[in-house]
């Protein structure tokens, strides 16, 4: 007998010491969005004269959204995971008995994945997408998935387990508006007239054709506020700043603290949108950038977090 889904999975650093109770920078993803998957196919096929097709590697994919990330987290997927050109990961189907689950799948050493990730702060969710791939040589992909049949859960030995799955509720964040300010210390809109924001940090950069992993090399900024006062003198007010300047946007983080995102004069280039309808009048600022990694920093402090972006 076997079930459908995946009961929960982590990544660390990957390589020495790799997948056991020492892993640095372990992180579970815990409590995730409805979608995550665990998928595998032949590629890098070769035509024959009898119409079918030779299989050379496999290729895995490993998707999912977490809705728990921590700040801790970011920073090492910029300043770690990033620069190490992947992760180790460990994914654990559902349980098939008490004591037995219908695979758990190492991808470690050589198997290791390649990391892709977007980090989106909204108006409605505080989630990070983690898309994880890599191709295996056809022979080795068989010698992975057989040995997910013995495997072990690692998870308890890294974590303090909630529900012995890596879901810790306390670390879900209701993402409500705190401040958006361009230049720095300028508002643009208030509490009042805030209607809808996305704040996404995402990687770019490049698929190695014949490892299949991503590798990435910069971080794709994109901010988009919406207010809903767009009388003509705010327009003005707002095409009338200068196209490059600062900007702070900020999160209410708990009960008392935020998360702040501070980026340097010249980061971001912004335009505007307005429109005029039946039943709202809505003025949308878009920021958009690229920068390094390691342009970003991250301060956590006792009720805050300042994300520092530099040029």
């Amino acid at each position: 007998m076997t079930l459908a889904g995946i009961r929960k999975g982590f990544i660390c650093k990957k390589g020495s010491p790799g997948l056991i109770a020492g892993a640095q920078y372990p992180w579970a993803l815990g409590l995730t969005k409805p979608g995550g998957k665990l998928s595998y196919k032949g590629t890098d096929e070769i035509a024959t004269s009898r119409g079918g097709k030779k299989q050379n590697q496999m290729e895995f994919t490993y998707e999912e959204t977490s809705l728990q990330p921590t700040p801790s987290l970011l920073d090492n997927i910029l300043h770690v995971f990033l620069a190490d050109g992947g992760v180790s990961c460990q994914v654990v189907a559902q349980k098939v008995s008490a004591n037995a689950y219908g695979g758990v799948y190492n991808f470690d050493s050589d198997s290791y994945f390649g990391l892709a990730f977007e980090y989106l702060l909204s108006n409605k969710e505080n989630s990070l997408k983690l898309m994880l791939t890599n191709k295996l040589e056809y022979d080795f992909a068989q010698e992975v998935l057989a040995a997910a049949l013995t495997n072990s859960d690692l998870m308890p030995q890294l974590t303090v387990p909630i529900l012995n799955s890596g879901i810790d509720h306390s670390k879900y964040i209701r993402p409500g508006f705190s401040a958006f300010e361009t230049p720095k210390g300028t508002e643009v809109f208030g509490a009042s007239e805030f209607a809808e924001r996305k704040i996404l940090l995402k990687s770019s950069g490049q698929k190695n054709e014949n490892t299949g992993r991503e590798e990435g090399h910069f971080i794709d900024i994109e901010i988009e506020y919406t207010g809903s006062n767009a009388a003509i003198e705010k327009q003005l007010t707002i095409m009338g700043k200068n196209d490059s300047a600062s900007v702070y946007a900020a999160v209410k983080y708990g009960t008392v603290g935020t998360i702040a995102f501070d980026i340097a004069e010249g980061v971001l280039t912004r335009r505007e949108e307005f429109d005029l309808e039946n039943s709202k009048r809505p003025a949308k600022i878009i920021l958009s950038g690229q920068v390094n990694p390691f342009d970003i920093s991250v301060d956590i402090y006792t009720n805050d977090v300042i994300i520092w972006i530099t040029n």
